[in-house]
């Protein structure tokens, strides 16, 4: 019993005519379809080799923008190459994903999510307003202070913020 790129396939002598049972194979990312050729129930007369056939499975994998845009869910098969979306966030970079993302597609539903750095390092005014103390981006070119960062409004520049911009 060839279990052809599974686990569980193995060899068995035994007489002609005697009652005999497949092993269970297993394959990550795929679907057992049977054997080929079909197993009778009796050990048949001569030696043969019996083919584990498989179907690959498919897995949806969601990309959650967490608070941004461009998320979306791709529906693909096991092993197929994974790419992430382009994802934005308004005054965020994104820094990663949550768990990371793999080269392939994995053997099950997942969502990623996607992980940001807000670009301004704010502190919270006790009306709820931020104040801004400091970047975490290199800025080039001219810079756009927003108006509000994740819904909160901006109502302070701290003095030394881009102290160390050209």
């Amino acid at each position: 019993f060839d279990a052809n790129g599974g686990t569980g396939g193995k060899s068995v002598t035994q007489d002609y005519g005697t009652a005999f049972s497949p092993p269970t194979v297993t394959r990550t990312g795929y679907t057992f379809k049977g054997w080929s050729p079909a197993v009778p129930s009796a050990v048949p007369a001569g030696d043969v080799t019996y083919t584990a056939q498989w179907q690959i499975n498919q897995y949806t994998v969601t990309f959650d923008a967490n608070g941004g845009t461009g998320g979306k869910s791709v529906t693909q098969d096991y092993g197929t190459v994974l790419s992430a979306p382009l994802v934005k966030r308004e005054n965020h970079s994104l820094i990663g994903w949550l768990p990371a993302i793999p080269a392939t597609m994995p053997a099950e539903n997942v969502t990623y999510m996607a992980k940001w750095l807000c670009d301004w390092i704010c502190t919270t005014n006790a009306d709820n307003s931020l104040t801004i103390i400091g970047v975490n981006v290199t800025p080039s070119g001219a810079i756009t202070i927003p108006a509000e960062i994740d819904g909160h409004p901006v109502t302070d520049i701290a003095s030394g913020v881009f102290k160390d911009c050209t």
